[in-house]
């Protein structure tokens, strides 16, 4: 039979735990371990919200949904433009290193992020130009963009 391990113990093996409530009312929960990877849960609030824009320059995340779905958004920096992906449930999608991207988390919609790959401290780096053009878009206008074909 398997032995519950305290947390004590799991951070002998480098392995920790971080819960926070974010300032647009996701709840996030990770575990996380010494090498800077980890997997996080995160709940949606009781509103549709979006995440911050970012980019990593080392490490990829898997976003795995769980419940619900959730919009996908990758911003071309070639090209100036983004592209839209709707992720339901049981579906996965990838982003990769130096990609700015956001998330659009939909009401009662939950999902796993796996961050993975060549990490380093501090890889998150904000992307304000992608917020620009996504906070202001409502679920109503995503659908929309959706129906299009998904890019802007």
């Amino acid at each position: 039979m398997p032995r519950v391990l305290t947390e004590k113990e799991a951070l002998t093996h480098g392995i920790s735990t971080h819960h926070e409530q974010m300032d647009n009312g996701e709840l996030r929960f990770r575990l996380i371990a010494n090498d800077g990877s980890s997997c996080v849960r995160i709940q949606a609030p009781d509103s549709g919200r979006w995440q911050n824009s970012h980019f990593h320059e080392a490490l990829s995340e898997l976003y795995v949904v769980q419940k619900g779905w959730i919009v996908f958004v990758e911003y071309g920096r070639a090209t100036g433009t983004c592209s839209f992906q709707k992720i339901q449930t049981g579906e996965t999608c990838l982003s990769r290193a130096d990609v700015p991207h956001n998330v659009y988390l939909t009401v009662d919609s939950a999902h796993y992020c796996v961050k993975f790959g060549a990490l380093a401290a501090n890889d998150w780096i904000a992307f304000p130009a992608l917020d620009e053009l996504t906070k202001h878009l409502s679920e109503e206008d995503i659908e929309n963009m959706l129906c299009k074909g998904g890019t802007k």
